[in-house]
């Protein structure tokens, strides 16, 4: 299943409807480019293991869309308090560790 197909699923977007691919065709690139710099790593290193992270973050990003600079907010007796878009959740960050490929300096 191609990563867009995986993404819609995973929101609940139905796979037939195109309204929202470029937006989530976006997010993908972006958060492609976001995991191929952190891991040293490149398109043609895509595998499972990575996909699942580049999903991730892609739906991290779309849950977070309408809500960018937002640092808190307050709903009667409920409070949330946000990390910025950039902020990937720990559950996140500490996977690009067992992605990365170490550079090698001679």
């Amino acid at each position: 299943m191609d990563l867009l197909k995986t993404l819609k699923l995973l929101l609940q977007i139905n796979q037939y409807d195109y309204s929202k691919d470029d937006l989530l065709n976006a997010i993908l690139l972006v958060s492609k480019q976001q995991v191929f710099t952190e891991c040293n790593k490149s398109e043609e290193n895509l595998d499972d293991k990575l996909n699942a992270l580049i999903i991730d973050i892609c739906i991290h990003r779309y849950n977070r869309l309408g809500n960018e600079g937002k640092v808190s907010d307050s709903v009667g007796p409920l409070s949330t308090t946000f990390l910025s878009v950039e902020d990937l959740p720990n559950s996140i960050t500490k996977r690009f560790g067992s992605c990365r490929r170490m550079k090698v300096f001679r």
